[in-house]
């Protein structure tokens, strides 16, 4: 067996020359990754990570057959057995006529300097982030007994895309975030809660955030009670408002339109929400952490307006989804090494409403949820339905009344879209993923089951 290893051009030339030859059409994905991290734990790290890593994939199209293969290797050997096996495969994946490469040659250029900027810290600056983290919480007092969970990382991705049609491509993508969390034990009750930072730049990471944050939610929580079972108002953290988002986005898939696992696949051009609600994709969203200049396809991206109004508009789509439903692409194909073509978002941002701050905060017990537990196991993405534990706080007229906890919200996320969406704020927010922007949403009379 060979043992030469190939540069990355060296192994794309070969991947793509090899399928070429066997009349297939090919579309190669390279990825490489170096990740550190850093954790804290009784004043010393307690734990330092440093990994590489590098795989190629290849998508495959032969006879409108498609499979997927892959390697971790570049030597010859490695790449004509991924090249030979992805042929076998292909020939027993059913056949499709929009089983096809989308023909594009070119692309647009990233701005890698955007989405990977210099930043060059030393290694004594990161371990005292993590430190301080930890210590800084334990200065805190009041009752705090550790703060179980601290930390920094960092990463720097690049991935190259090529076709048989000539693309070429690749892009760089960098993060920093730093966490901790606090634990508090007073008058024989416990609570915890931790935050996080994440930005491209060092020097941007909020750790004081991070620690007031994280002491002050968890010392709220100290002595909180329950709630009378009944019907609330409730206004969403924004990081919880993606959780909601993000845990029904399949309603945008056109994907999952196609598979008939899109409840809203016949919704096009229908009222489905409040007509105050519209929330658009967008790739290019300034400090924004999912920055994307052009799919995993190679094809440049651009703002999408799911629903515009309270209508539903477009679903979110790539070459294959396009072709079968007949729509036009706008562009969200997405794809690991090892994956089918799929489709996926970048930020999702919901538009500023007409109602102030102070409007959307007023009235009597308004419930804001700050914590959320089991969502993803106690939905359905096909009904819509849920019920999920929360905590949070109780205001009445803007101000905050006690703090809660140890109570279930259910509701139908189609049904709050709907019907229950009574008001938004005039201001945006981000999430601390820096990856979906909204201004505050109140939603009326959702079920709250107390303890």
């Amino acid at each position: 067996m060979s043992l030469e290893i190939l540069d990355k051009n060296q192994a794309i030339d070969l991947v793509l020359d090899l399928a070429s030859k066997e009349g297939a059409q090919a579309e190669v994905i390279l990825d490489s990754a170096h990740n550190f991290s850093l954790k804290a734990q009784k004043g010393a790290l307690s734990e330092v990570v440093a990994s590489s890593s590098q795989v190629m994939g290849l998508r495959l199209v032969h006879q409108q057959r498609t499979t997927v293969t892959s390697s971790e290797s570049l030597s010859r050997d490695s790449l004509e057995i991924m090249v030979r096996d992805a042929i076998a495969l292909a020939a027993l994946s059913k056949q499709a006529p929009e089983h096809e490469l989308m023909p594009i040659g070119n692309s647009v250029k990233w701005d890698s300097e955007l989405t990977a900027p210099k930043d060059e810290v030393d290694l004594d600056k990161k371990s005292e982030l993590a430190l301080s983290l930890e210590s800084e919480i334990l200065k805190k007092g009041n009752g705090v007994k550790s703060a179980p969970y601290n930390g920094y990382s960092e990463g720097i991705s690049e991935r190259t895309i090529a076709n048989t049609h000539g693309l070429l491509t690749s892009y760089q993508d960098s993060h920093k975030g730093c966490y901790t969390s606090a634990l508090i034990e007073r008058d024989g009750d416990q609570a915890m809660s931790h935050y996080s930072s994440s930005d491209r730049l060092f020097k941007n990471l909020d750790s004081e955030l991070c620690i007031s944050q994280s002491f002050e939610r968890a010392n709220a929580l100290i002595g909180a009670k329950g709630l009378t079972t009944g019907r609330y108002d409730v206004v969403f953290e924004t990081n919880i408002l993606q959780s909601f988002w993000g845990t029904f986005s399949n309603i945008f898939s056109a994907k999952a339109t196609v598979n008939g696992l899109n409840p809203f696949s016949n919704k096009m051009n229908q009222l489905v929400a409040s007509t105050e609600l519209t929330i658009t994709d967008r790739p290019l969203v300034t400090g924004g952490l999912r920055t994307q200049f052009f799919d995993d396809e190679g094809a440049a991206s651009s703002d999408v307006t799911l629903i515009e109004k309270g209508v539903f508009k477009n679903f979110l789509h790539n070459h294959q989804t396009a072709l079968k439903l007949k729509m036009p692409n706008n562009h969200r194909a997405s794809r690991s090494c090892k994956s089918h073509l799929s489709v996926g978002h970048t930020h999702f941002c919901i538009s500023p409403g007409s109602n102030k701050e102070s409007e959307v905060m007023g009235g009597e017990n308004l419930l804001v949820i700050t914590s959320i537990q089991g969502l993803s196991s106690g939905s359905s993405d096909i009904s819509g339905d849920f019920s999920c534990g929360v905590s949070g706080l109780l205001y009445s007229n803007g101000e905050i009344v006690k703090a809660f906890k140890g109570v279930t919200l259910s509701g139908n996320w189609w049904d709050m879209l709907s019907s229950r969406l009574s008001m938004i704020g005039d201001q945006i927010h981000s999430s601390p993923s820096k990856s979906f922007y909204a201004p505050t949403l109140r939603w009326s009379e959702l079920q709250i089951a107390g303890s």
